[in-house]
């Protein structure tokens, strides 16, 4: 059995970096999700290898964050997945759906409200325990509407 070795830092290391990756996150480029396709995310990226990372959409209109998601590999969640309608891919766009918003009718149509209304900030992040705590970090101080961290 193979596992994947990654190291531990110390939470007061992970901690004393939270602001300044959100600061990078908020800098980032802004990108319309309707055109982030899996390969147009590697060309950004420059690589078709995966890339670990911290994800915010927002508003397009306003700027307003909505969700901010992590990912082992930025280009298949958001390029592919956050594409999909299979539920069990698009989480985003089936939590929206579930919030009886009008237009949205079917998985169909709540990708098709992200993608008149969200752009994307990618941040490349390689250490998982960093891009866990951030996830949690960045939606709490952007105060992001659709992320739940409710459990199951």
């Amino acid at each position: 059995m193979n596992t994947i070795k990654t190291d531990i830092i110390p939470y007061s290391e992970v901690h004393e970096q939270l602001p300044l990756l959100l600061e990078k996150l908020l800098g980032a480029d802004k990108y319309l999700l309707s055109e982030l396709t899996r390969g147009r995310i590697e060309k950004i990226l420059g690589t078709k290898s995966a890339v670990p990372g911290v994800y915010l959409m927002s508003q397009i209109d306003d700027d307003m964050p909505v969700y901010v998601g992590r990912s082992k590999n930025l280009a298949q969640r958001i390029g592919t997945d956050h594409r999909a309608i299979q539920k069990t891919q698009a989480t985003l766009a089936l939590r929206l759906w579930k919030q009886g918003i009008e237009e949205i009718s079917c998985m169909k149509t709540a990708r098709e409200y992200m993608y008149k209304r969200y752009n994307v900030r990618m941040l490349p992040i390689n250490n998982v325990y960093t891009r866990t705590i951030f996830e949690v970090y960045a939606a709490m101080n952007l105060c992001t509407e659709q992320n739940s961290f409710m459990e199951h």
